[in-house]
């Protein structure tokens, strides 16, 4: 460790690196009849993709939005390794920033899940389907994602309580009051 940087930038560097490189593995498998049939990446959820079995097509709808993610993870661990690198950039900005940015890639997360669960739903060839005969099981690329996100919010928080408690103990002492002579 640097002598002007906290453990909080090597946990959101880890964290941000185990979120880029879960977006492209599996976050979903489709079971039809108890049988494991496909698996869906993120990168394929967020471009869209065809769910094909007995001779039928059925697309995927595609979410752009999730695209956000690793971009995110990226922008964290760019911002993350400059702040280790110069010890002024790791104070309150970007710290904040990178929070932010953990936060809404779990809510696009989170939304993105919810909407393609109700896009399922709603398709009417898939409809009698879904439950009986096909399911969904979610794995390790969506997991790690979450895990990632969640490194990177406690990585820049660690790093606000380090830069905060730091600058508590170098504030400089006030200087005494001069006496005036009247």
């Amino acid at each position: 460790m640097r002598p002007n940087t906290s453990t909080g930038h090597e946990i959101a560097i880890a964290g941000a690196c185990v979120a880029l490189i879960c977006f492209f593995l599996p976050w979903v498998l489709v079971s039809f009849v108890g049988q494991s049939f496909t698996e869906f990446s993120g990168w394929q959820l967020a471009s869209g993709a065809t769910l094909t079995f007995y001779f039928q097509s059925h697309d995927v709808p595609a979410m752009p939005i999730l695209f956000v993610i690793p971009l995110l993870a990226i922008g964290a661990m760019v911002v993350a390794l400059l702040a280790r690198q110069r010890a002024f950039l790791g104070r309150l900005p970007d710290d904040l920033d990178m929070i932010g940015g953990g936060v809404i890639s779990l809510l696009i997360l989170f939304i993105g899940f919810l909407y393609s669960q109700q896009q399922f739903a709603s398709n009417p060839s898939l409809q009698p389907l879904i439950g009986s005969l096909l399911s969904f099981e979610y794995r390790i690329g969506l997991y790690g994602v979450a895990l990632g996100n969640l490194a990177i919010i406690v990585g820049s928080v660690l790093n606000l309580r380090y830069y905060r408690s730091s600058q508590l103990v170098q504030a400089p002492a006030s200087p005494a009051p001069r006496e005036t002579s009247i």
